[in-house]
């Protein structure tokens, strides 16, 4: 119980007075981060579209690593998944082929041709 209201007290504390405002009858972490989820995760339109265009328009750029890329990558996919737009595997795996730079343009034609007409899959 303790460890709970330094939790709610630091998490408040990190908030503007405006949003502290919309959640000051919370009175657990828990109730406070759903309140806090309910406020700014709703799947909206706006965030729909947001989230895809911030995924249509990512690219893996020559001087970034796989992983920089995959993480940030993730992050947009994750942030689709929470708004109810799942995307198949194939398609996913598609969007990553074609957003690498041009370096890796082989990397990637070996790979597409790999599967030939299988459908392509992470492994």
């Amino acid at each position: 119980m303790v460890l709970d209201r330094k939790t709610l007290r630091a998490i408040r504390l990190s908030l503007s007075k405006s949003i502290a405002f919309n959640i000051k009858s919370q009175e657990t972490a828990a109730d406070l981060m759903k309140a806090l989820s309910n406020l700014y995760e709703q799947p909206s339109i706006a965030r729909k579209v947001h989230l895809i265009k911030k995924l249509m328009n990512l690219k893996m750029s020559e001087n970034q690593s796989f992983k920089e890329y995959l993480n940030v990558f993730n992050e947009v996919t994750d942030g689709l998944n929470s708004v109810s737009i799942v995307f198949d595997e194939e398609v996913l795996a598609g969007i990553i082929l074609g957003q690498m730079p041009e370096s890796w343009s082989t990397t990637c034609q070996s790979i597409a041709n790999s599967f030939g007409k299988e459908k392509l899959a992470f492994q």
